[in-house]
């Protein structure tokens, strides 16, 4: 059964619309003061009013609740605060604000090209914008007679558009972080004032029946936990997958950044063993961090597959996989020189479209055989238990 806390996801999540790019620019292009702005923001009241709510929710859960549950709502609560804190960061903010304003761009020139192809079109617009034509110029001479010369023109008539272009200046982001670091502080100051007890082993269930919290492997995507779940099937290892909890944060990145703030000897990070698995490619070095290990699924060179999780499995799998459907995988050759030395160069991944697709061809068709590399994956996790 999965736990629901809705008071302190109510807060959590709009606490979370104040990283969002869109509401960053609501504050770019307000023009306010920023404590002027947030004071006439309701997302920002109801936000605030939010967090007592999810104070008191807490209290509920620890004066009510058995000791898993107790465990459960903290653990899972340090999940969100390592989240929090990885998003706040003045990088993490420039690179959210630079893709959206990549995006702004494409989707308003998308929409000039699309306007000022149907103003030069329209009936009214005899001609586009510089296109060339000729005029005649006629002229009275002295004599009398008319005269006329046809005169090369052209046409500069062109669609002003209306819209703006919605653009954060990255500037902005100096302006705006006390705000969000004021906003973020005060539900990470909220779960603290448990959270640490909590650690210290002063919360104990009124009930009784303490538990050993279950270490947690963190993947890159939701893919790779699905394919670890159907090894563990095939390969007689959901006993030791049982003893475990399989979870993603979405990229490597993301993974960089959980690292970051696990190894911050913050109070979340001590009461459980965690294990961060990182795809063959990316080049992490194995560490370890008190409970915190950091490891990397080593690479299969011979396998055709050089990216992903997806290296694990054998020639024979893909072949398989291929005659199902060639789109699967696509095949990319490089050329070029090295030091006047000619080379080429074929790299096989698994289509980023299709992956889904892949990973359910395998969950309906994969062998024991298919999976046997994934062995690699349970030899780490049993060696860091």
């Amino acid at each position: 059964m999965v736990l629901t806390f809705p008071f302190r996801n109510w807060a959590y999540n709009n606490l979370l619309k104040f990283f969002e790019p869109d509401f960053i620019y609501d504050f770019v292009n307000s023009g306010e003061e920023l404590q002027s702005w947030a004071a006439e923001k309701h997302d920002v009241q109801f936000y605030q009013d939010r967090v007592p709510d999810f104070e008191n929710e807490l209290l509920q859960v620890i004066n009510t609740t058995s000791q898993e549950t107790i465990d459960n709502y903290f653990q899972t609560l340090a999940e969100d605060i390592d989240y929090i804190k990885s998003l706040q960061s003045k990088d993490n903010l420039e690179h959210e604000i630079q893709e959206w304003n990549e995006k702004e761009l494409i989707s308003f020139n998308e929409i000039v090209a699309k306007k000022a192809e149907e103003y030069a079109n329209a009936p009214s617009r005899k001609r586009k914008h510089l296109e060339t034509y000729y005029e005649e110029l006629f002229t009275f001479p002295i004599l009398g007679i008319y005269d006329n010369k046809k005169i090369e023109q052209t046409n500069y008539n062109f669609y002003c558009i209306e819209e703006k272009f919605k653009f954060i200046n990255e500037e902005a982001i100096e302006a705006y972080l006390p705000f969000l670091k004021e906003q973020t502080q005060l539900f990470i100051d909220t779960a603290n004032k448990y959270g640490i007890p909590w650690q210290k082993g002063n919360i104990k269930t009124k009930a009784g029946g303490e538990i050993t919290l279950k270490p947690i492997l963190f993947c890159e995507g939701d893919i790779d936990v699905i394919l670890i779940s159907k090894a563990a099937e095939l390969l007689d290892k959901q006993e030791l997958l049982s003893d475990i909890e399989l979870r993603y944060r979405g990229s490597c990145n993301n993974l960089d950044k959980l690292w970051s703030t696990l190894t911050d000897n913050n109070w979340e990070t001590i009461p459980q063993k965690k294990i961060l698995l990182y795809d063959c490619d990316t080049n992490r070095n194995d560490e370890d961090f008190g409970h915190i290990h950091r490891r990397m699924i080593p690479k299969i060179e011979e396998h055709i597959i050089q990216r992903g999780i997806e290296n694990l499995f054998p020639e024979s799998t893909i072949n398989k996989a291929i005659s199902y459907k060639k789109e699967f995988v696509d095949f990319k050759t490089t050329k070029g020189t090295e030091r006047g030395v000619p080379y080429e160069k074929t790299e096989s991944i698994i289509n980023k479209h299709e992956k889904r697709n892949f990973c359910n061809w395998l969950l309906q068709n994969g062998t024991k055989e298919d999976f046997e590399h994934f062995n690699i994956i349970f030899d780490i996790i049993e060696s860091v238990q």
